[in-house]
């Protein structure tokens, strides 16, 4: 798992995966208007299969993730 934030630091990053479509979950940020989330099977993130902008501190794909590992 790999989270990388600019300026106010999210804490409790967890994720909860049931069958292929995980859910992830981040502690509220103090100030923080939304937050970026990306996840890519590459460390460079070259083609993340997760890249959204959210006001809310969880998110669950509407689709499934192949087998892999995850940054």
């Amino acid at each position: 798992m790999r989270l990388e934030l600019r300026g106010f630091l999210a804490k409790e990053l967890s994720e909860a995966v049931t069958f292929a479509t995980p859910t992830f979950s981040w502690s509220l940020v103090e100030g923080a208007e939304s937050y970026d989330l990306q996840v890519d099977n590459d460390p460079n993130f070259g083609s993340p299969e997760v890249n959204i902008n959210t006001r809310q501190n969880t998110f669950t794909p509407t689709y499934t993730l192949a087998n892999g590992t995850y940054y």
